[in-house]
């Protein structure tokens, strides 16, 4: 059900009207948000009823967002917040990323522990060695095979390691959609349903600064003190996330602004009493 929703004969994203059309259309019911509604009983449902419409584990944090089924006026709302996530699994498909074997991505979830998300965050080789428990020369080789497909930076054992946007995607889509491997913490789920929530928190918040105002620049000490974040993880963590999925942009080196992709997402998320 998703590739023919996402995408079209000219393997091209559709545009938002086709893509509400083609939702509205589908199935014996022919409004998708009164049928996931009347099934699951949430809206939130509406997004797992696509089969894997979730690569990054989202859904925990929009159950936080809604309570009940959205007005008739909202559904516009909510079907362009799904549009973007539709957006978002296409442009993952079409990487035609090949699955890690499960030595690859033990590698990658040990980097992205150690660095909590933080892209700064250097990441000893050291420990992930010892960790492992294979040849320096091994760690080497799939650290360049991570790095080649944009899941970290590495250069060199000396240098280190970073975590990139697409390898703590990538992360937190395994360990959400999958069971949980045996060398992954039994913490690091609620660790990541954490880091989700803050993001949208975050991002929730900012919205409600800017008033959809898109050139109206928000400090990010304002945005972490509303917000009740600490201020390093919101510069290291939330907002590179926010902006490598191109909700947010960075205005100055201490102000942020929010996008139209932002504004549609918030407001597709958004259910607000009539």
């Amino acid at each position: 059900m998703p590739n023919e929703i996402i995408k079209s004969d000219s393997n091209q994203v559709p545009s938002f009207e086709e893509f509400q059309k083609m939702i509205l259309q589908h199935g014996a019911d022919s409004d998708l948000i009164n049928w996931a509604a009347k099934q699951y009983g949430r809206i939130p449902s509406v997004i797992r009823a696509l089969n894997n419409f979730d690569p990054s584990g989202i859904s925990s944090a929009i159950d936080q967002l809604f309570s009940e089924k959205a007005s008739e006026r909202e559904q516009e709302n909510i079907l362009r917040a799904v549009y973007i996530l539709a957006n978002r699994i296409w442009k993952i498909e079409t990487k035609n990323v090949v699955r890690l074997t499960e030595e690859k991505f033990k590698f990658l979830y040990f980097v992205y522990q150690n660095s909590k998300t933080d892209v700064f965050s250097r990441v000893d080789a050291d420990p992930i060695q010892n960790l492992m428990g294979i040849s320096q020369n091994k760690i080497v080789s799939i650290g360049q095979h991570l790095a080649e497909n944009g899941f970290v930076k590495f250069r060199s054992w000396v240098e280190g390691i970073w975590i990139l946007h697409d390898g703590v995607v990538k992360v937190e889509s395994e360990l959400l959609n999958n069971e949980l491997p045996h060398f992954a913490s039994n913490g690091e789920l609620s660790a990541i349903e954490g880091r989700i929530r803050l993001r949208f928190t975050l991002l929730q918040h900012l919205y409600n600064l800017t008033g959809e105002d898109t050139f109206k620049k928000i400090g990010h000490v304002d945005l972490a003190n509303i917000s009740k974040v600490d201020h390093q993880i919101v510069l290291n963590q939330l907002l590179p996330y926010l902006e490598s999925e191109g909700w947010v942009r960075s205005a100055t080196v201490d102000t942020v602004k929010i996008t139209e992709d932002g504004i549609d997402f918030v407001k597709g998320l958004q259910n607000k009493k009539e």
